[in-house]
């Protein structure tokens, strides 16, 4: 209700206003990817880096020799040192572990039907057991008997 016969018209109206900047969200550095170090035991891996690193410095070799500050110069002969071991040893696979057993017969029975490759026996023999229901009891029986993997 607006107008002279609604009294709050006039009143001023008082808030309070809490606000809270959040500061400025960094960027996590990417990490630099491992090298594959125990390749360097191997004499044509170390022969191979030896020889990388010494023509990657003889071509920074005027920017080493120069006045710069010597933050320049440890970044520049870090990178020429990384880059030569990236050519010569590669970089370290990452190995995951298996938790689960690949020779169990329900896994292999469950991926069989799951990837449709009719005509194998195991599918047939499931499908001919449970009949229209044999995809659903399959995936129940791979996943309780991989609950019970996990937990072992």
């Amino acid at each position: 209700m607006r107008g002279a016969e609604c009294w709050t018209d006039n009143r001023m109206i008082v808030t309070k206003l809490h606000m809270k900047v959040r500061p400025a969200q960094q960027l996590q550095k990417s990490s630099k990817r491992r090298l594959h170090c125990p390749w360097l035991r191997k004499a044509e891996a170390r022969n191979e880096f030896r020889c990388l690193t010494a023509e990657k410095l003889k071509v920074i070799e005027p920017l080493l020799s120069s006045e710069d500050p010597m933050d320049e110069k440890w970044v520049s002969l870090s990178s020429v040192l990384y880059e030569a071991a990236a050519q010569s040893i590669s970089y370290r696979g990452r190995n995951d572990q298996d938790w689960f057993d690949e020779n169990s017969d329900t896994i292999t029975t469950y991926w069989i039907i799951c990837t449709k490759h009719t005509g194998q026996p195991s599918t047939t023999q499931h499908l001919e057991i449970y009949g229209s229901n044999g995809e659903q009891h399959a995936r129940k029986e791979v996943q309780t008997s991989l609950w019970v993997l996990q937990n072992e």
